[in-house]
């Protein structure tokens, strides 16, 4: 059985080696929907208590992109915005919806993991846009 639940959040970006609009600094609102698969539990008659669910992923995104300027580790701008507190951080890559998929896919399983002693994420979908999603599975 496969349950999701969707998370939205506003974040800053850009990609500094975009040949394009992206590589200014500009705002979205992202989206997060994560899948977990495993078994219904006979007494509860769930996968997993939605709230549950919730108070792990809100954790997470709250903490690490919710109005938050994400930046390549290597941009310029992080050595101007260091002393400041505008909620800047840096990732090891380019904050791509493709790494963001792939960043969130591995930093929750292993908070489900540990919290439920099972591997219960199967898909993580980012979306940058409405009409825009990587896939992280």
């Amino acid at each position: 059985m496969k349950i999701r639940s969707e998370f939205k959040f506003p974040y800053g970006h850009r990609l500094m080696l975009h040949k394009g609009k992206c590589k200014n600094i500009h705002g979205h609102t992202g989206k997060v929907v994560i899948f977990l698969e495993h078994s219904i539990d006979s007494e509860t008659g769930m996968v997993m208590d939605f709230s549950k669910v919730k108070q792990i992923v809100s954790q997470y995104i709250d903490s690490s992109f919710d109005h938050k300027l994400i930046l390549n580790e290597k941009d310029p701008l992080v050595k101007l915005l260091a002393q400041e507190e505008v909620g800047l951080i840096t990732v090891p890559c380019e904050p791509t919806a493709e790494n963001f998929a792939n960043i969130i896919y591995r930093n929750l399983s292993p908070l489900f993991q540990f919290r439920f002693s099972i591997d219960v994420i199967s898909r993580i979908e980012f979306y940058e846009t409405d009409t825009n999603c990587a896939i992280a599975e």
